[in-house]
């Protein structure tokens, strides 16, 4: 049971990680296999997370290390895809707004 609760607990904070961008905290709680296809309780992924707190260094890592996690969805059927496509629209459309003054 001692274990369970270790993992859990880990799984927690790779989210809280995934959340707040912090590459060398995520990095250092993926020490178990399958640990980045952990979900939350509305079933995202740290890639979801990570993605719409915009935290590109971050989705760039994942994406780049962990390539299994772009096929995951979340309970609403969506793709990591979905999220990181309406991530960078939304990005574009800001980089342009702020040329326009």
């Amino acid at each position: 049971m001692g274990d369970y609760l270790w993992l859990q607990d880990q799984i927690i904070e790779l989210h809280k990680a995934a959340v707040k961008g912090n590459l060398n905290d995520f990095k250092s709680l993926i020490n178990q296999k399958g640990i980045i296809l952990a979900r939350d309780q509305i079933g995202f992924t740290p890639l979801h997370k990570a993605t719409l707190y915009r935290h590109t260094e971050l989705v760039d890592f994942i994406a780049s290390n962990h390539p299994e996690t772009l096929d995951a969805r979340d309970h609403v059927i969506h793709f990591n895809s979905f999220y990181l496509f309406n991530s960078f629209k939304i990005r574009i459309s800001f980089a342009f707004l702020q040329s326009k003054g």
